[in-house]
């Protein structure tokens, strides 16, 4: 069997594979987009609190009790008293990769949960994941990713 590619088809070809191989040597461009994408699914964990999969635990009323009073602080969203650890979140793009980050210490005892002694008694604090990837923020970088490198055959 013998395939003949016209001159012009064969450029077109060769073009096509150098834009794929330099696109995969350079990613840099596509990370911003995912680390966005994120960004976006956690804010909507907090938004919804809980997940795509479940909801967050709901708070006790003790703790709803201890809430701050005044214009513009205390609510009875989860993990939003202050606001403060859902505006440590933040994007974070580099060569290669595509995170998002927190740097505020308790952040672990609500993404995981904790059972540990007090003072005067134990204090269990429910595991709130809100660093989840919601299934349709993988289907919008999948996306992201397919339209950055052209679809197979393209």
């Amino acid at each position: 069997m013998r395939i003949f590619y016209d001159r012009s088809s064969l450029i077109k070809l060769t073009s096509k594979i150098e834009t794929k191989i330099n696109r995969l040597k350079n990613i840099k461009p596509l990370m911003p987009k995912i680390a966005t994408l994120l960004y976006k699914s956690v804010m909507k964990n907090f938004q919804e609190q809980g997940t795509d999969k479940e909801k967050w635990s709901p708070l006790k009323e003790a703790t709803i009790k201890r809430r701050r009073k005044g214009s513009g602080f205390g609510t009875p969203k989860i993990l939003q008293d202050t606001g403060f650890l859902k505006r440590s979140i933040f994007p974070v793009a580099k060569e290669n990769e595509a995170i998002v980050y927190t740097n505020v210490p308790y952040a672990p005892v609500h993404q995981f949960g904790t059972n540990r002694a007090g003072r005067n008694n134990n204090v269990k604090i429910p595991a709130r994941p809100f660093m989840v990837l919601r299934q349709e923020y993988k289907d919008l970088i999948l996306k992201t990713i397919e339209k950055f490198f052209g679809k197979y055959g393209d």
